[in-house]
């Protein structure tokens, strides 16, 4: 997160502590200080917002009984259009019609699938070796 984004979470702590709540509502089995030390961006979203998404995640995560443990694990899935392309991710790296089923088995799967689909982008690593 950059600085500015810091310095608006430090201005309005209120804020800051109703986001805590609200996730945890939203994934009540999860640990929250994990989750917001993965993607601290999620306290810039407004509770609404937050509690909008968990709504999806949880439609579309319905099958995996370790939904919380999920998200803990791999937090940027609060994200129902990160969830989607993860979802994607799953069926084409592993062949198969149930990602939800892989993901709950093992949610650091989608950590390897992530890392493995930006290696395989033809421009990974054209930043750092330009010169």
């Amino acid at each position: 997160m950059r600085a500015g984004d810091w310095a608006k979470l430090a201005k309005d702590i209120n804020k800051v502590a109703t986001m805590l709540v609200v996730i945890k509502t939203c994934y009540p089995g999860a640990n929250v200080g994990r989750i917001v030390a993965k993607v601290p961006k999620v306290l810039l979203k407004s509770p609404e917002a937050v509690s909008a998404d968990a709504a999806v995640v949880r439609r579309v995560l319905a099958a995996a009984s370790n939904l919380d443990a999920i998200i803990e694990e791999v937090p940027y899935l609060m994200d129902p259009a990160a969830l989607a392309q993860s979802l994607s991710n799953v069926c084409r790296w592993y062949n198969t019609q149930d990602p939800v089923s892989m993901i709950a088995r093992n949610p650091k799967l989608l950590l390897n699938v992530e890392e493995a689909d930006l290696e395989a982008d033809p421009l990974y690593g054209e930043l750092t070796t330009a010169g």
